[in-house]
């Protein structure tokens, strides 16, 4: 219970300090949300996958950039995307449309794979494989969100959460900055 507690209260804490500056960022205009969307466009991509757990084994990890180095050379030999695709027993749900994923924005991708995504140019594919949280990927890039036809309020929502949390993490720095720690050398010997 006091735990709970302590939870409560911190959490009112924090809203009451932060609800002014939380009030201005829920207002986002319709330019704010285009402009967003044009610094961070939904971006369309293929990928081929090869599945690695982000705390694999050595062994683990040689055996999926070995897989996905075989896969980048049947690339460079002229084999198509979508065939290599097709033939990669991991690929799972999207081996049926050669890869292709959909649109996907910047709050929905791994962030190593929308960066690389940014990088390539139309139809462009990876030079070196992409390592996300779920494994290592090669990406093509096949589409950019046109930021003229966007759904406004799902982007203003996009711009609140990113304005949101760097209130929020402005606010544990100004904290961190404020806190003094000291380390009692003699509780923690052995």
């Amino acid at each position: 219970i006091q735990e709970r507690m302590n939870a409560v209260l911190y959490q009112a804490v924090v809203e009451r300090q932060l609800a002014g500056k939380f009030k201005s960022a829920v207002d986002v205009t319709d330019d704010e949300a285009k402009s967003y969307c044009k610094k961070n466009p939904a971006v369309r991509i293929s990928h081929i996958y090869v599945p690695l757990k982000p705390a694999a084994l050595k062994a683990e990890e040689e055996s999926a950039y070995k897989k996905i180095k075989d896969l980048q050379g049947q690339l460079s030999s002229g084999k198509s995307f979508e065939k290599v695709v097709a033939a990669n027993p991991d690929q799972g749900f999207s081996a049926s449309t050669g890869g292709d994923t959909g649109y996907a924005n910047k709050l929905q991708l791994d962030p190593a794979v929308y960066a690389e995504a940014r990088r390539l140019g139309m139809n462009e594919v990876s030079k070196k494989p992409v390592r996300s949280q779920l494994g290592l990927h090669i990406i093509k890039l096949t589409g950019m969100q046109d930021c003229n036809s966007i759904n406004i309020p799902e982007w203003q929502r996009m711009v609140f959460d990113e304005k949101r949390t760097k209130i929020f993490q402005d606010y544990l720095s100004g904290l961190r900055s404020q806190a003094k720690v000291q380390i009692n050398q003699e509780l923690i010997k052995e």
